[in-house]
């Protein structure tokens, strides 16, 4: 009776339990890849027709290098379908050759067997020959007269029978030398046969990742589930052309994009988005650098010696002394707080070269350069600080209720009820994160609204922004965003824009294989207006450059790239956009140089005197301008001037011409000028230096 009522149970948990089907191995297909800055989104998708109840899903033959943390797997047929669950494994399948070896096997058994032997027997065969006749050859010179003499032989038969046997020895001689030719070249392709044997009979093994979805089927009709992935070694790059027109003043800005992918999958036939979620060589006339005149100094003769560095801070209007400011010096953990009277020292100080930074929450952060630290030399600095245009003295009034924004409050949050997580189609903690609004994974980390620890972010005008030291002069100008009919995206080409990124959907299906081959697709012209200018900066080069002030009046940003430049039909080089270019922001191009003006730079009464206690050097630079073109040239030079930070290098300037010109704080004179056609200018710079004997100067042209 016991036995029966457990076989009705067992029965009963058969009957109840749910049935799970395994739906055999599909190689799904590519449906669409997303490509970022780094990596790319893969989706591919299995569309299946089976009974409701619990089947299990293969999605086999996967990249090996896919990241396993981003899989995601969910379906459009939600009605019909559910997602339970999630796994993956790695598989190592072997590599069946299509090359038959029997040939090569039965090439090798003819070489071995007979072609070998027989070259060998012919060898020993010419071998033994030579070795008899050889014997005749060897007879003594006196045996052989003695024969002739006692009449054993005559000469005339000892003289053919010598020729006869040293003409069959030079014959032996060459078939051995042939056969044994032959029988190296049989070695040899024996050698090689082996090794190709070898190779087709080597196992090879294809390793893959291979995902297995659970799934609920509710409804007897056709589901399609889609599995998606992030995978490395993927990347798309910005590539523009610009195009000045002289004439019109406008630059034709076309983007393209160069795909790469080496992920191990070919994506055939595919749909291609590009997106900026992850977010030279110069042919202008590149930056001028201020022009430092100093005494040279060999620090080694100080070791063992300290200096130090003493100053006092003023308010730069009311020449008051500054209190609390932090007075650092730079990549060092020395530094001060000034006093009451506004005076700071730091002493203990290696002789060297160092760099101030001057704080203050008032007052606007100064950096000074070079300053110069020896043992004997303690004459104190005089710092001037400029107050900041908004101050801390206002009275804040504050009513009994809350603020709309925590100031208190350092993070936000974003609580996930149970209720939400359950309608989450993710099995694990890390997928669930991924499902968050501004939450992102690379595969080796989290990112919140694209944070990186090595980056500096802000938004401007709702636009973020990443500075990172830019080689193309972005000037900090944003107006509010407007719409623009200038931008054409190319047919076909689809848009998505929010504040943190910009996606274009290629409609028309790619294909890009694996490998390093970039494919380029255009995606969009741009009509840009600019002002063009001509700037020359003749230390570095003796060229006027065209440099064009672009406008980017499109609510579309411009990405960092390659930018090769045209003017007009002309291909002149290339340059490089270094940084994000918002909408409306002005950026700079240089479009090469401007052949109908010519500039010479040279220095002239050059003169240097040595005095009994110090030299005194005077020269004077040049700069000509000739104006070879038809029309006015409103023309920009830039040119450093000698400045020193050394209080015994002094630096006294003549009269320059022409006195109306702009001086920067880093020494760097500035004139705008409008030279007349066929017309020719010139600027003058006079300049004495003077400075003790007993000390080298370096930075003197």
């Amino acid at each position: 009776m016991r036995f029966f009522y457990r076989i009705a149970i067992l029965l009963t948990v058969l009957l109840l339990s749910p049935i799970i089907y395994a739906v055999p191995k599909s190689n799904s297909a590519i449906s669409h890849v997303t490509v970022f800055q780094n990596q790319a989104k893969v989706t591919r998708v299995i569309s299946i027709t089976e009974n409701p109840g619990t089947h299990h899903i293969t999605f086999s033959q996967l990249p090996i290098k896919l990241i396993p943390s981003t899989l995601r797997a969910y379906t459009d047929n939600k009605d019909d379908i559910s997602i339970l669950g999630l796994t993956y494994q790695t598989i190592t399948d072997e590599i069946k050759s299509n090359k038959d070896p029997s040939d090569i096997i039965h090439t090798l058994d003819t070489l071995i067997n007979i072609k070998e032997p027989k070259l060998k027997g012919y060898l020993e065969s010419f071998t033994e020959q030579k070795q008899f006749l050889s014997q005749f050859t060897s007879t003594s010179k006196t045996e052989i007269e003695k024969n002739i003499t006692e009449g054993a032989i005559d000469m005339d038969t000892w003289n053919n029978a010598f020729q006869f046997i040293g003409k069959n020895i030079k014959n032996i001689n060459d078939s051995i030398n042939y056969y044994n030719r032959e029988l190296k070249i049989c070695r040899k392709q024996i050698s090689d046969f082996k090794f190709i044997l070898k190779q087709i009979q080597k196992k090879e093994y294809n390793r893959s990742k291979s995902v297995d979805v659970t799934v609920l089927i509710k409804k007897n009709r056709p589901v399609t589930i889609y599995l998606e992935y992030l995978i490395p070694d993927a990347s798309w790059n910005p590539v523009y052309n610009a195009r000045l027109d002289m004439d019109k003043s406008k630059v034709s800005f076309t983007l393209m994009a160069d795909i790469k992918q080496n992920s191990g999958e070919d994506w055939s036939n595919v749909a291609v988005s590009i997106s900026s979620t992850n977010p030279t060589e110069s042919v202008g006339s590149g930056q001028l650098i201020p022009w430092y005149i100093g005494r040279y100094i060999d620090f080694s003769l100080y070791n063992g010696m300290y200096g130090q560095i003493t100053g006092s801070l003023f308010d730069k209007e009311t020449n008051q002394p500054i209190y609390g400011a932090s007075i650092t010096i730079q990549n060092t953990s020395f530094g001060a707080i000034s006093g009451t009277d506004g005076n700071f020292l730091i002493k203990k100080l290696e002789p060297g070269v160092y760099n101030l930074k001057i704080t203050h929450l008032e007052y606007n952060t100064i950096e000074i350069q070079d300053v110069i630290v020896l043992p004997e030399d303690d004459e104190p600095y005089k710092f001037y600080l400029n107050k900041k245009i908004t101050g801390i003295g206002e009275e804040i009034y504050v009513t009994a209720h809350h603020d709309v924004l925590d100031k208190f409050k350092t993070q936000n949050e974003v609580m996930l009820s149970k209720e939400v997580i359950e309608r989450q189609p993710v099995t694990t903690v890390d997928e669930l994160l991924t499902q968050v609004s501004g939450v992102v994974t690379d595969g080796s980390g989290y990112y919140i609204h694209g944070g990186r620890a090595f980056e500096v972010g802000y938004i401007t005008d709702g636009v973020s922004v990443m500075n990172s030291n830019p080689s193309i002069k972005i000037h900090n100008k944003l107006l509010t965003p407007v719409s623009s009919q200038n931008f054409l995206l190319k047919e076909g080409v689809k848009l998505d824009r929010d504040d943190f990124k910009t996606t274009f959907h290629l409609t028309q299906k790619e294909s890009i294989p694996s490998g390093t081959d970039a494919k380029r697709v255009f995606i969009s012209e741009n009509i840009l207006p600019c002002k063009v200018e001509a700037i020359a900066r003749p230390k570095r080069k003796e060229h006027v450059f065209r440099l064009a002030r672009i406008t980017n009046l499109d609510n579309l940003p411009l990405f960092s790239g390659l930018v090769q430049l045209f003017v007009d039909s002309d291909f002149i080089g290339k340059a490089v956009i270094a940084d994000f270019i918002a909408p409306n922001q002005e950026f700079e191009l240089p479009f090469g140089i401007d052949k109908t003006i010519e500039i010479k730079r040279s220095i002239v009464d050059y003169k240097k005197e040595f005095g009994k206690s110090d030299i005194k050097l005077s020269q004077q630079i040049n700069i000509a301008i000739t104006n070879n073109s038809a029309k006015d040239i409103e023309l920009i030079i830039e040119e450093p001037l000698p400045v020193t930070v050394d209080k015994e290098v002094k630096i006294d300037f003549g009269d320059i011409f022409p006195e109306d010109f702009t001086l920067f704080e880093n020494g760097i004179a500035q004139w705008v000028s409008i030279i007349k056609p066929n017309m020719k200018d010139t600027i003058s710079i006079p300049f004495k230096i003077k400075y003790p004997n007993n000390i080298n100067v370096t930075g003197i042209e």
